[in-house]
């Protein structure tokens, strides 16, 4: 792994601490009190878990490949979410899936802005 890398597996970690603060935390805390948190409970881990999918995949890959590497770490996801029933891991929900087609949207388009805005920066280095 390059040394450039480092952060994203630095978020991969951080979204799987989430990912399990979700589960054994939040999860049990909103079932027992009752509380209406639009669902976010049921879905967190979707969510969640398909940024850390998305981060781990691309701290492993070449600059040029970030964009690639994310959506099609999310479209596995999203799969993955499709497949649940027949994989016998889960069941099929609808907002799961909203979910992770919104984390693997947001993670391309955050990995393409801040590829663009770094590839900016070194031209401009190049020409002052």
């Amino acid at each position: 792994m390059k040394l450039e890398n480092y952060w994203l597996f630095a978020l991969g970690a951080l979204f799987m601490g989430l990912v399990f603060v979700g589960q054994v935390y939040y999860r049990p805390w909103v079932v027992e009190n009752a509380l209406d948190d639009f669902g976010l409970a049921n879905y967190w881990p979707s969510l969640f878990g398909c940024f850390c999918a998305i981060f781990f995949a691309t701290s492993f890959v070449k600059k040029r490949e970030l964009i690639r590497c994310s959506f099609w770490t999310g479209v596995g996801c999203a799969v993955y979410e499709i497949l649940q029933p027949m994989l016998g891991t889960g069941v099929f929900d609808w907002a799961d899936l909203v979910a992770v087609c919104l984390a693997g949207t947001a993670c391309s388009l955050g990995l393409l802005v801040k590829s663009r805005m770094s590839q900016s920066i070194s031209d401009r280095k190049k020409v002052g």
